[in-house]
């Protein structure tokens, strides 16, 4: 099942918190509000977690009980409408580096996939940095990169 690596990295640690997962009905909701369609990754990112914090990162998302600075809807609306670096209509914020760019996955509908790096500091028609081939692959590296 997708994402099963990622779930069992999870469980392994301790310094972890873990939405409740999003309904079908509430991601459908997000896809419409911000004209996106997830990837298949993130849905089901979205789906089986909700949203994820571990140790000082926290992940964006959706579901019942999620900050609103989380929250993946808000977040995307406002970094599209609402910063000096606009962020393209096909781009999903995933996690926020700390320093203002953003860790994003394409909209299913760009017909691209994987994690790009979108520089808040390199202007909107930037062509983002490839990160990783998958939402699991990058947060895998994430979690390696956290306890190095």
């Amino acid at each position: 099942m997708a994402l099963d690596e990622m779930n069992r990295a999870l469980k392994a640690r301790n310094d972890v918190a873990v939405g409740e997962g999003a309904l079908d009905e509430a991601i459908d909701l997000a896809e419409a509000q911000l004209e996106v369609a997830f990837p298949p990754d993130v849905r089901e990112y979205l789906r089986r977690f909700g949203h994820v914090e571990v140790g000082h990162l926290e992940f964006f998302g959706l579901g019942r009980g999620i900050p609103s600075y989380l929250d993946i809807v808000q977040v995307t609306t406002s970094e599209r409408t609402e910063t000096g670096c606009p962020l393209p209509k096909h781009l999903v914020p995933v996690l926020n580096d700390g320093g203002g760019n953003l860790y994003c996955a394409f909209s299913a509908n760009a017909r691209m996939s994987g994690i790009v790096l979108w520089d808040h500091e390199a202007g909107p028609d930037q062509v983002p940095e490839p990160i990783a081939s998958s939402l699991e692959a990058w947060f895998l590296d994430v979690l390696r990169e956290l306890d190095a």
